[in-house]
């Protein structure tokens, strides 16, 4: 059972595709995110989509409209006590509404949350992420295990023994900061005693930390 999360705008059919793509089952809960006050287009928008979940054998959707304010923490939270009431996992399609302030509040509201599933947004073509992954580029890691992450983004493919030889630490040290990163999906290994590969996040997230350490240099 997972639950799908949707921001409604004029149109339904990208909400459509995701139910289909992900298969939906008459388990599924659906929550259908409207900024208020709803319009005459986006009633449309609601009506054909609960025909087609009607056609289709699913649960009717769920309505809840969010007040946009000047205060994008406000969004926040409205939306958090709408997640509380919600299972994981979550997939999330960010595709659609007329309010970008809608959208940037669903991102945020599921990372500040730690809520769990993948968001899609829809472009020229489909593109996703997990919230796990989100919430590590945010939030980075801690300063022992971005030496581990540091070594293998310098040397990809690094075996274990060596890790331990560059960062002075013991081996089961290693092992356990190696599975910290693989948990946080910022590296990998090809198979059981193989060597150790940084994902493109695991990149992003050291390039970030360097930029960040240069700075605090340059400061000082």
């Amino acid at each position: 059972m997972k639950t799908y999360l949707f921001t409604l705008g004029l149109h339904e059919d990208f909400a459509i595709r995701r139910l289909v793509s992900t298969n939906a089952s008459k388990d599924d809960d659906i929550v259908l995110l409207i900024k208020s006050p709803i319009s005459a287009g986006i009633k449309r928008a609601l009506n054909a989509l609960n025909a087609v979940t009607l056609k289709m054998g699913l649960k009717d959707p769920i309505v809840r409209e969010v007040e946009i304010s000047e205060s994008i923490f406000q969004v926040v939270r409205k939306i958090g006590e709408i997640l509380n009431g919600l299972k994981d996992p979550l997939v999330v399609d960010v595709s659609g509404g007329e309010s970008r302030a809608l959208m940037l509040g669903v991102i945020l509201s599921l990372v500040i949350y730690k809520r769990i599933g993948r968001i899609y947004v829809e472009e020229d073509e489909d593109f996703y992420f997990s919230v796990e992954e989100f919430r590590t580029a945010v939030e980075g890691i801690g300063s022992e295990t971005e030496v581990v992450l540091n070594n293998v983004v310098e040397a990809p493919g690094i075996k274990l023994e060596e890790l331990a030889e560059k960062t002075g630490k013991k081996l089961k040290t290693v092992m356990n900061e190696v599975g910290l990163l693989k948990k946080k999906r910022l590296v990998y290994q090809k198979g059981r005693g193989e060597g150790v590969y940084p994902t493109t996040l695991g990149i992003v997230v050291n390039d970030s930390s360097r930029n960040y350490r240069g700075k605090k240099l340059r400061k000082r």
